[in-house]
């Protein structure tokens, strides 16, 4: 995950979970927090002022000053489900650290906070994306040269290979869903979602099964519970059965009254959550349609503005040689850098290539 300078009040808050004023903890997105175990959560790196940290860390090297630009990455780390004792966790998350802050540089690393109080034990790695310029050859903030396509293809299998060395065995670093690189937050969310939907689905078709079933026994219930009498050869006799059998009849159809009312509600339910899944995926898909045309906005603004600037340097140079060209100073300016080249020549400096 990448965050501008407006994103890393909240998501820093979120990894520290702090607290509102009424008492609620700050959360991020829709996390199911246990509150209850949130003492258990840990940093890693240490222990500062998140916040204040992005702010001197960014005033230290080159950092474009727009409220866009992404000052902080976020690599969101989940405990592999090999991963079993506790012991083996804490070994993990610690190791996995390690090969971070070696990855970006431990002057870079915002906080490491392991959350779990949350359905899955994960890490939360966040750091300054810091490169070296390659033609200035100064430091400076960008997440875009950074965190490329192909550093997030290598990325788990450079892992792999670290915690193989680590634990003498595969730990499930590569599976499924690591094979084919990373993806973002808002694409495991949409699996997810999609994965829980069909769930649902395949529970309400469970739950539409069991009530067919139920309404075709209902027949044999109430004939179980009709209590007529039979006659016999001379019409006279009537059957008879016991009152506690009588009392089971009775109990037997309540129940199944209750039974289909639960599972109406149910089904209901499911059908509400199912709409709200729907709604959510179509929300994430919008939501991912926009980042990218602002981020192709962004990209098209950045070309044009280089090319105006060759555009008007181009236009000075011209403006330059016309001048020197009208006013009759060529071959005195020709002369001018001969001499100055000359120069620079006797002085072991050569700038003439």
């Amino acid at each position: 995950m990448k965050a501008n300078r407006n994103q890393v009040g909240g998501l820093t808050r979120h990894f520290e979970r702090y607290k509102k004023e009424n008492g609620e903890y700050v959360k991020f997105g829709n996390q199911d927090i246990d509150t209850e175990k949130t003492r258990l959560n840990y940093n890693l790196a240490e222990d500062k002022n998140q916040l204040e940290f992005i702010k001197k860390r960014t005033s230290e090297i080159r950092c474009l000053n727009r409220k866009d630009v992404n000052v902080m990455c976020d690599w969101v780390v989940t405990l592999p489900e090999k991963i079993k004792t506790e012991e083996d966790q804490e070994k993990f998350f610690k190791e996995t650290y390690n090969f971070l802050e070696n990855e970006y540089g431990k002057e870079n690393v915002i906080s490491s906070f392991v959350h779990l109080d949350e359905t899955t034990p994960h890490m939360h790695f966040a750091f300054i994306p810091v490169v070296t310029d390659k033609k200035r050859g100064d430091l400076k903030v960008s997440a875009k040269e950074l965190i490329t396509r192909k550093h997030l293809q290598e990325f788990h299998p450079k892992l792999e290979n670290y915690m193989e060395k680590v634990f003498g065995r595969d730990i499930g670093i590569l599976n499924d869903a690591t094979k084919a690189g990373n993806k973002s937050v808002n694409e495991l969310k949409g699996e997810t979602i999609k994965i829980e939907l069909e769930s649902l689905k395949n529970d309400l078709k469970a739950s539409k099964r069991e009530l067919a079933m139920i309404d075709i026994s209902e027949d044999e219930i109430k004939k179980l519970g009709r209590i007529q009498a039979k006659e016999k050869l001379f019409k006279k006799d009537y059957v008879e059965i016991k009152k506690d059998t009588f009392e089971q009849f009775k109990n037997m159809a309540k129940n199944y009254r209750k039974d289909t009312t639960a599972i109406k509600n149910t089904n209901i339910n499911l059908q509400k959550k199912n709409k709200t899944l729907e709604k959510e995926i179509d929300r994430l898909i919008e939501e991912k349609k926009e980042n990218i045309k602002k981020m192709n906005l962004e990209e098209l603004k950045e070309k044009a503005d280089i090319r105006n600037k060759i555009i008007n340097l181009e236009k000075k140079v011209e403006k330059l040689s016309d001048f020197i060209i009208d006013e009759g100073l060529a071959e005195k300016f020709n002369k001018s850098i001969e001499k100055e080249n000359q120069r620079n020549k006797n002085m072991g400096m050569d700038f003439s290539r």
